[in-house]
């Protein structure tokens, strides 16, 4: 029988998508986020009518992997530099790639968010200036 975090209290349980947020129709459910900054959903207990919705919706209880024979193939990459690595939201491989390229006489492009979601587009040569693609 499948459980979800819910009723289990289970962070693994979670993906923190807000599925049962949205579906919920007595809009019980809150996504709280814990010490860490995850989301995980909490239950205003008078508003529940227990129907079951959130738990309908749930994509932990439907996620394709549980239900695969064998697991998918996974790798993983991260720049060797710590200060690049821990500030970087891909673990700094976006940066080493762009000083590859332009240590190998390529030019990198990007595009970044600024001011009021305005987004920015940018070209460099130089591997040092990895941080502005």
């Amino acid at each position: 029988v499948f459980r979800t975090y819910l009723e289990t209290g289970d962070p693994f349980l979670c993906y923190g998508c807000g599925a049962c947020k949205e579906v919920c129709p007595e809009q019980a459910i809150q996504m709280v986020k814990d010490e860490e900054g995850f989301l995980y959903p909490q239950v205003e207990e008078a508003l529940c009518k227990n129907c079951g919705a959130c738990k309908k919706a749930c994509i932990e209880k439907t996620d394709a992997y549980k239900n695969r024979e064998e697991a998918p193939e996974v790798y993983l990459a991260y720049a060797k530099e710590k200060e690049v690595s821990m500030h970087s939201t891909g673990g700094g491989v976006l940066a080493e790639a762009v000083k590859s390229i332009c240590e190998s006489g390529g030019a990198a492009a990007g595009i970044a968010f600024k001011k009021n979601w305005n987004v920015a587009y940018d070209l460099t040569e130089k591997a040092e200036e990895y941080k502005k693609v």
